[in-house]
């Protein structure tokens, strides 16, 4: 389990995980930049925000 904002300055060249996981975005605020969400793509992890939980 991963739990993050998503304030990365560089999500690239990060390894997928090799095993099961979930992304849980804690970003909250009017603007939303969705970096969290690349962020699942690039590990392969299922992605949910934290208010779907």
């Amino acid at each position: 389990m991963v739990i993050t904002d998503g304030r990365l300055k560089d999500i690239g060249g990060l390894a997928p995980l090799e095993c099961p996981g979930v992304l849980v975005d804690i970003e909250r605020g009017p603007i939303r930049l969705g970096r969290a969400q690349e962020l699942a793509v690039g590990l392969q992890l299922d992605y949910r925000h934290i208010d779907q939980l």
